[in-house]
């Protein structure tokens, strides 16, 4: 909006086959309500087109251009009279929203309008991954908080960097104790060095592995 200063610019997320207002500094708060939560389409106006079809739709007057026919008169009414849409796509391939310019005039891009339009969703793109991630983080996060199992994770030289609250509850031991510790804290006797020694090459190479071992609490 900086370097066009007659521009009204647009971020949607999809979900689903749904697009949802992200952010939208100086478009008309009204319009980008009454377009919060468009299905995506063939003829969906220059957002959900270029969202359903997955490419660039260049529409210079809104009044005209059949794409808008169903969307027209709202847009119009905002003083909207021009829509370009970039479809905004992450780093393997997947579509993640829409970047749009608005004109209060019918317009047609220069190269270097196209070139901001792609340089636009190409920033958006990144900051829409890291929060997809940073949200997919908080959610694994949660579970592992709230998960009933005792869930510890070391580094590689097996020092003790996390527990779970399931974690203090099954085995006496607080948070406190046991961060900076090692597993070995939990030895029972019931695993002999040899078992020890498979558990930790296994892991150290990068493989899983899967079997039981019977720890002992604090209180013995």
């Amino acid at each position: 909006e900086t370097r066009n200063p007659d521009m009204r610019a647009s971020i949607l997320w999809l979900q689903g086959n749904q697009l949802f207002h992200a952010a939208s500094p100086i478009l008309p708060e009204a319009y980008s309500q009454a377009i919060d939560g468009v299905k995506i389409g063939a003829s969906v106006g220059s957002c959900g087109t270029a969202a359903f079809l997955r490419k660039r739709v260049i529409v210079e007057n809104i009044a005209t251009d059949p794409l808008w026919s169903e969307f027209k008169g709202l847009a119009l009414s905002h003083g909207l009279q021009a829509c370009w849409s970039e479809p905004i796509i992450g780093s393997s391939g997947n579509l993640l929203g829409t970047f749009a310019m608005y004109f209060d005039h019918p317009s047609k891009p220069t190269n270097d309008e196209l070139l901001d339009i792609v340089g636009a969703s190409g920033l958006a793109s990144l900051v829409m991954e890291r929060v997809q991630k940073d949200s997919e983080l908080n959610k694994l996060s949660q579970a592992t908080e709230q998960s009933g199992e005792s869930i510890l994770i070391t580094d590689k030289n097996g020092t003790i960097e996390y527990v779970n609250p399931a974690f203090t509850k099954i085995t006496g031991y607080t948070a406190e104790e046991a961060l900076g510790n090692n597993p070995r804290m939990l030895k029972s006797g019931n695993q002999d060095k040899e078992y020890y020694e498979q558990l930790w090459k296994t892991l150290t190479s990068g493989k899983v592995w899967h079997s039981s071992v019977i720890d002992k609490r604090k209180d013995g």
